[in-house]
């Protein structure tokens, strides 16, 4: 099979994303019509997050999600990223704030950066953040302990 590059990839993946509401026309709840929008993640950039903030762009993508690798470059400047995201007239669907693994003797310093996170997706115009934790045991379900401190964390 020959390579296709990441354009070529945006393109098709969008159009085979779109097909279920094409017979549709729009998506209906209740009887009134949905906007309803298809994002990609950065994430296949590596790290060259202005770079996909224009290509997923000129796909004609209308949010993206953006991970906290930006943050060395960008987070004592979040008006840089977000003059890109409007020029390229994009929205923040989602921010991979990291891992938020509790019980590491730091956990203080894992709910703050977190923290320092949302106040960073806010000044995207963001409303959502993904965290991840791999604390979880890798067998069976979490302790009650375990949910109850990341829910402790969450309520900060």
């Amino acid at each position: 099979m020959p390579a296709i590059s990441r354009r070529e990839f945006l393109y098709q993946g969008t159009a085979l994303a779109a097909i279920p509401f094409l017979s549709r026309g729009s998506i209906f709840s209740s009887g009134t019509a949905q906007a309803f929008h298809i994002g990609y993640s950065a994430i296949t950039w590596g790290g060259k997050d202005m770079d996909a903030i224009k290509d997923i762009s000129s796909a004609g993508y209308k949010g993206i999600q953006l991970r906290s690798n930006l943050l060395a470059e960008y987070g004592n400047s979040p008006e840089k990223v977000k003059a890109a995201l409007d020029a390229a007239h994009l929205s923040l669907a989602m921010f991979s704030s990291g891992s938020a693994n509790i019980n590491t003797g730091n956990d203080e310093a894992v709910i703050q950066q977190h923290i320092s996170n949302a106040k960073f997706v806010k000044a995207l115009g963001g409303s959502d953040m993904q965290i991840t934790n791999s604390s979880r045991p890798k067998e069976g379900n979490p302790s009650k302990k375990i949910c109850k401190n990341m829910d402790a964390c969450s309520m900060k």
